[in-house]
């Protein structure tokens, strides 16, 4: 389809393959009352649109490569003169949010269906890496790079429009544009976050300081080294903080600090306001959680994200507002310098527009876990189903296949699963071996890495969607490739064996466990198998996973438990291990490796019912097994306890296990000791199994 008629890609000239390049574009157009004004938009990386000086949205939605997906927004101009202002944060470098492709930006404004303004014409360009600091840190691993401003800089009035337009370039693409497909976000403002302490900072001055993952710089994983960066927020902000009461926070002076939080984890783009008494610098710092001294725990440099803006003011009041979106609970203002009163922090909410949340089970906890569940799908679901809204927004397969039961329930549609299935796809440069995708996509291959058990789940996903009513016909040929690339690793047993790439099972001792021949890993081929035979009517591979399910029961089944996996020894034996895990058991019952109401079976289900879950007693059993994690292994356990209708049991433990973080952040996590992400996107499918659970026990 063509969006555009007359716009053209472009941007600062020689500018569109530099890392971390802010350019700011402005166009003034003359509006009449009665008409109706839209803009059609696409551009790289992201993009802030704003009218007259109102936010008006962020993009564009994340689309594969070689494709752009193109945003049409109303616009509600004023009558008579206006001022369009679209600011580009050029990354060009890879990561698991965005991909690494040149900067531009593409624009055509229309009235009544006229094209009236356009870039390549209408636009000015101005190159605004004054203004935002372009040699900095990444802000992860995963993530591009943090944000440091300099408001002092003259450039901070460049969206008024009153500047000499820079020489700017078409930009060669060769995409194909396509639909956003996600609706637009909501981006509504939440109420000011609550005051908790002030007091006094002291930096450390620590001699030596992990850097953590943020100047792992290298071929691959692209930005700048430790001594490339003019301004060291690690170091200034790893500090020693002592509360004092007596420090009234509406007016701290160089060396305070004031602290405050939100109702819960949210995601969105810091707002800032404050007013500079005289020139100043201050660091924002954000956190989901709390170090047990009782700091946020905003990472500077000790953790996996640098949760920190750095911001040079004039005197003055600013309203400030963060370019990149954040998750966070916990939020706070360090002075290093100068002086500032009355500074208030609310969030611009970037969030899917979900259907009001109007479910009440009559349960409390229930009713709170359900609302965590809406919280962290429709945070986590902007532009595809992302594992969590901040140290990667990446769009993760296997946590998928758990988002998408959701989907339906909270927008009423199957429509973002289908475009979150479409990116994979639809991918034309897929550097993997034919048949194996990326682990998480859109996004680059930052070490020719991916988890070939996600692929499997790709699969089992689409089985899913097509329960939910999709179209699984446009995916046959990758569903057909995916199963040949998986039988070039079949043994002479007929299992896989010797994976390659990074083997994952859970986050446990599981891990551990994944090789020669891993049983949970053949389980899941099972299941694929399936999936797979019904997609492409192949009756053939359900036989195929009949056998690969007898060879599993028959080299891991001993009696009691199912064992992990099995070592190829110097000799060519394959020798059964020893460790078992819970995740094992329960992928036994979830795959239909074994049938749950066989007389063979009975103690075995009884154990893992039993003995197994969050309320029960692991270590009573006789040999050692390797305890469950929130991801994947009591995912898969509510699967498993809802499909063998134990809906009560099920209840309970979901309250006791996921009710804690529920009323702690409001949100679901990713690790029982919730260490990293606290806002995990996948475990909103909590809330499908809550109500399925309820639905058959009133039948």
């Amino acid at each position: 389809m063509n969006y555009f008629t007359h716009a053209k890609p472009v941007f600062i000239k020689d500018k569109s393959c530099e890392m971390n390049y802010q350019a700011g574009f402005v166009c003034k157009f003359s509006a009449e009352s009665g008409k109706k004004y839209s803009l059609v938009l696409s551009g790289a990386t992201l993009y802030r649109v704003t009218l007259n000086g109102n936010f008006i949205h962020y993009g564009p939605a994340r689309g594969p490569h070689g494709y752009m997906r193109c945003d049409e927004i109303e616009l509600k101009p004023i009558v008579g003169e206006n001022t369009l202002a679209i600011e580009v944060a050029g990354y060009y470098c890879p990561s698991f949010y965005t991909l690494k492709i040149p900067s531009f930006i593409q624009a055509e404004l229309s009235a009544d269906g006229e094209c009236i303004a356009y870039t390549g014409r209408d636009f000015n360009g101005i190159s605004i890496t004054g203004l935002r600091e372009q040699k900095v840190p990444r802000y992860s691993y995963q993530r591009a790079f943090t944000e440091v401003w300099y408001q002092d800089s003259p450039l901070a009035g460049w969206k008024n429009g009153d500047f000499d337009g820079e020489e700017l370039e078409e930009i060669e693409l060769r995409r194909e544009y396509i639909e956003r497909g996600f609706a637009i976000p909501k981006f509504n403002i939440t109420p000011a976050a609550e005051f908790t302490r002030a007091g006094n900072y002291k930096p450390i001055n620590s001699a030596e300081l992990s850097l953590a993952r943020y100047f792992n710089i290298d071929d691959t994983v692209k930005g700048y080294t430790y001594s490339d960066c003019p301004n060291d927020v690690i170091r200034a902000t790893d500090s020693t903080f002592t509360a004092d009461s007596s420090i009234d926070a509406s007016k701290l002076n160089a060396g305070q600090f004031a602290e405050y939080k939100f109702p819960h984890i949210s995601a969105g783009f810091i707002r800032t306001k404050i007013n500079a008494v005289k020139p100043s610098t201050i660091y924002v710092v954000f956190a989901e959680q709390r170090l047990s001294n009782g700091n946020i725990h905003f990472g500077n440099g000790t953790k996996s994200v640098l949760n920190i803006i750095k911001y040079r003011l004039p005197t003055g009041i600013h309203e400030l507002e963060s370019f990149e979106c954040y998750s966070f609970k916990y939020i706070g203002i360090l002075v290093e310098s100068g002086s500032i009163e009355d500074c208030e922090f609310t969030l611009r909410e970037y969030c899917y527009p979900v259907k009001p949340l109007a479910l009440k089970t009559g349960d409390e906890k229930l009713d709170i876990l359900i609302s965590a569940a809406y919280e962290g799908f429709r945070q986590n679901t902007v532009d595809c189903f992302m594992d969590c809204p901040g140290r990667e927004r990446a769009g993760w397969l296997c946590d998928s296949f758990f988002t998408g039961k959701t989907s339906f329930l909270f927008t009423g549609s199957i429509d973002c699963e289908k475009y979150f299935l479409d990116n994979f796809r639809l991918n034309k440069e897929n550097p993997l071996p034919l048949g194996l995708l990326p682990e998480c996509y859109p996004s680059e291959n930052l070490a020719y890495e991916t988890i070939p058990q996600w692929t499997m789940w790709y699969i089992m996903e689409l089985g899913g969607f097509e329960e939910r009513g999709g179209d699984t016909a446009p995916f046959a040929q990758l569903v057909e490739n995916t199963v040949n690339y998986f039988a070039g690793f079949e043994n002479s047993d007929g299992l896989l064996e010797k994976l390659p790439f990074w083997n994952f099972v859970e986050w446990t001792r599981a891990n551990n466990w994944v090789q020669d021949v891993n049983y949970p890993t053949n389980m899941l081929y099972c299941g694929m198998l399936r999936v797979a035979a019904k997609i492409l009517s192949k009756p053939e591979l359900n036989k195929k996973a009949d056998k690969i399910r007898n060879e599993i029961v028959r080299q891991s089944f001993d009696g009691k438990l199912f064992r992990d996996h099995a070592i190829r020894n110097e000799n060519g034996e394959l020798i059964v291990q020893e460790d078992r895990s819970a995740i094992c058991q329960h992928e036994a019952m979830f795959f239909d490796i074994i049938d749950a109401n066989a007389p063979e079976y009975t103690e075995f289900t009884k154990t893992v019912i039993e003995k197994l879950g969050v309320n029960g007693d692991i270590k009573s059993l006789d040999v050692e097994v390797e305890p469950l994690d929130l991801f994947i292994g009591y995912a898969i356990r509510v699967e498993t306890m809802m499909k063998l209708g134990y809906y009560k049991q099920n209840l309970e433990e979901i309250k006791t296990l996921y009710a804690p973080m529920a009323v702690e952040t409001g949100t679901f996590w990713e690790t029982l000791a919730g260490s990293e992400s606290r806002n995990h996107g996948f475990a909103s499918f909590i809330a499908y199994v809550i109500l399925e659970c309820l639905r058959k026990l009133r039948k």
